[in-house]
């Protein structure tokens, strides 16, 4: 089970994207305009903000969180997904910025696997108007408020 102090810095923790100028926050239990717009623009419906690094938030060489974002960026590729590129980071950012990736795409059970083979806790889901849910992936939960 994922310690209650670890899903809360999930909750709050920032996570940006950016798209040629524009930088998006996403923010658990926010909505995104940005994000809206793509997902109509890409005629899809969800997209999910996943990193391959610091498997089960532990803290790996610089090396292989470099070869995981390979092994990651193949895996949508090979899917054909259209995606974003961003990072996670705390408010204050004294954390290393994750390099993270938002991917569109309306197949929530392939971004669940995907997150697990990567060893992830957990993704968030960001729904067209809908507030950005944190999803813990052991349990798998859906946790919508950041309090």
């Amino acid at each position: 089970m994922i310690d209650e102090s670890l899903i809360n810095a999930y909750r709050l923790a920032k996570y940006i994207v950016t798209y040629k100028d524009e930088e998006c926050r996403l923010q658990v239990g926010s909505t995104s305009e940005f994000v809206d717009r793509m997902l109509h623009q890409q005629n899809i419906k969800t997209a999910y903000f996943i990193t391959p690094e610091n498997p089960f938030s532990c803290t790996v060489s610089e090396q292989e969180n470099s070869l995981r974002h390979r092994r990651l960026r193949k895996e949508i590729d090979k899917l054909q997904y259209f995606y974003l590129a961003g990072y996670g980071t705390d408010e204050a950012e004294k954390w290393p910025k994750e390099s993270s990736y938002l991917i569109f795409t309306d197949d929530e059970s392939a971004m669940h696997n995907l997150a697990a083979r990567f060893g992830q806790n957990a993704l968030l889901k960001i729904a067209y108007k809908t507030p950005t849910q944190l999803l813990l992936l052991e349990p798998m939960h859906y946790i919508v408020s950041a309090k």
